[in-house]
């Protein structure tokens, strides 16, 4: 498994985990803190990678939709 694959399983996991949490609440929004900094360095890593974002963007749509985050 790559690291860019690696990375998107760990965003997902952390997004699932942020959505679990009551909202409005110090531990959500640290949940959140968590996800965006894993999304940072997916972007990073495919930044260096030289692959496009498009997948990421596309999965991560699908995610929102599937949570209902969007």
């Amino acid at each position: 498994m790559t690291r860019l694959e690696r990375l998107s399983r760990l965003h997902f996991l952390c997004v699932v985990s942020e959505v679990q949490a009551d909202p409005c609440t110090p531990q959500r929004a640290a949940r959140g803190v968590r996800a965006d900094r894993v999304a940072q360095a997916y972007r990073a890593e495919a930044a260096h990678a030289g692959t496009s974002g498009d997948t990421w963007d596309r999965d991560m749509a699908g995610q929102r939709a599937y949570w209902g985050a969007a």
